[in-house]
């Protein structure tokens, strides 16, 4: 058990960094001193934090590598920055920060936080074994509020973690197991489409095949087969995922997007450009069916789109 009641920002540096990770911390210039306290037991991969500044406080927390934290705003009011996404939480809310991005927290001065430290490693295990299948990715959390239900299930996972001294080794494992479960099932994650109603996963599945089709740089080349095989979904669950989300097949929308990185690079080619070159390398191999395909959608052929440079 860590527990650390100081002035001295740098001593404040180095037990939160013992904690949680690597930071820097900035002072409101008003204020001269921290007043911290912290509270946190980590014997455990799976820990419990008690943390106060005492002062405005701005940290910059780097990557936050190789964590996931769970923060509930005891009191006061914080703020979090994640590439670009923005969130503020106030007392009686809780967010799940997942770590491998560059993060940036703000606390006003009587912020206190109750957080559960999670190892993404064991997310991900946990994950797995519910689905029974391997997943390439960490598991990945909204950055958004708990729901009101989700807020109540985890009041009591605090409680009982708070407790935890008086748990066998055994009952602080359940303990675990029960806290990741909750986030999986109750909380938006980037597997979310894998659990819950039939209605849900199909929408999150097409929501992501079309996340990770419009990532792709121009000289890849993916055919419904290859989505499947990374979403680690079958063709017929892929294709029906498409057509209840969007009214047309994976097929058609990965024709689309090819049709248009397409026309892209002729509308940038020289005169002299080989059309079939540009064709193939979408994927395009019958040079006449590719020019029927670019006609009915931009309503022009190839060499029309060429010669207008």
């Amino acid at each position: 058990m860590i527990k650390v009641s100081t002035t001295d920002p740098d001593e404040a540096i180095n037990a939160v960094s013992k904690v949680y990770c690597p930071h820097q911390l900035k002072l409101d210039r008003r204020a001269t001193t921290v007043s911290t306290r912290l509270r946190a037991d980590v014997s455990h991969s799976f820990a419990h934090v008690g943390l106060e500044y005492g002062a405005r406080a701005a940290v910059d927390a780097g990557n936050l590598d190789n964590l996931i934290l769970v923060m509930h705003a005891v009191r006061g009011a914080g703020n979090v920055l994640q590439q670009g996404q923005e969130l503020q939480w106030k007392a009686g809310q809780t967010i799940t920060v997942s770590g491998g991005r560059p993060t940036r927290f703000s606390f006003d001065p009587i912020f206190a936080q109750s957080s559960l430290r999670l190892d993404p490693m064991d997310v991900k295990l946990h994950c797995e074994k519910l689905l029974n299948v391997s997943l390439d990715h960490d598991v990945r959390f909204e950055l958004q509020h708990f729901s009101p239900e989700l807020e109540a299930l985890w009041s009591q996972i605090l409680t009982m973690s708070s407790l935890r001294e008086s748990l066998p080794p055994l009952g602080l494992g359940y303990l675990q197991q029960m806290a990741i479960d909750v986030l999986l099932y109750g909380h938006p994650h980037n597997y979310s489409y894998l659990f819950g109603t039939a209605e849900r996963r199909i929408e999150g599945l097409a929501s992501d095949a079309i996340a990770l089709i419009d990532s792709l740089p121009e000289y890849e080349v993916l055919h419904v087969a290859d989505v499947a095989a990374r979403m680690r979904v079958s063709a017929r669950s892929l294709e029906r995922a498409f057509r209840e989300s969007l009214g047309m097949g994976p097929a058609q929308y990965l024709r689309t997007k090819r049709l248009d990185r397409a026309r892209r690079l002729l509308e940038e080619a020289d005169r002299g450009t080989s059309v079939t070159d540009i064709a193939a390398a979408q994927g395009f191999y019958h040079p006449s069916r590719f020019a029927q395909y670019y006609r009915d959608r931009f309503g022009e052929s190839p060499s029309a789109t060429i010669a207008r440079r």
